[in-house]
């Protein structure tokens, strides 16, 4: 349970930190295409620079594109992990009753035993106390 709270909470973090990537990317890729814009503005002429660009932005978005596949495992693999300790926690729950169940059990049986002991002790102080009296008798 505790295993399954870590997981959850190092995968929470790797979110986070695939989200910051993710954002940092974007705003690149904005910068980027501001830039590209500038420079498409201020030299119409200039072709090769324009396909740089473009590529340029084509890899950004490949980028963001596997960001946001890393970031969809990691959503997955929470909620995966999110439900095995939910099962844990009823499995816990269950077990918890079954010790619970045994304890009262246990309980029973040693008063039982503690009434059963005072009766054979109770037995055993009338029969001395019958040899005691024969003995006087006798």
């Amino acid at each position: 349970s505790t295993a399954a709270a870590a997981g959850i909470s190092e995968l929470e973090e790797a979110l986070k930190h695939v989200e910051r990537e993710r954002d940092e990317a974007i705003r690149s890729a904005k910068r980027d295409i501001a830039k590209m814009q500038e420079a498409v503005a201020a030299q119409k002429s200039s072709e090769p620079k324009m396909e740089e660009l473009e590529e340029e932005k084509g890899q950004l978005e490949e980028q963001l594109k596997d960001l946001l596949a890393e970031q969809e495992k990691l959503l997955m693999s929470q909620a995966d992990l999110m439900e095995e300790a939910q099962e844990h926690g009823e499995v816990q729950s269950r077990l918890e009753g079954q010790v619970n169940d045994l304890e009262k059990q246990n309980h029973a049986l040693l008063e039982q035993i503690t009434e059963y002991m005072e009766q054979e002790n109770e037995r055993v102080r009338q029969m001395e106390e019958e040899e005691d009296s024969e003995e006087e008798e006798g």
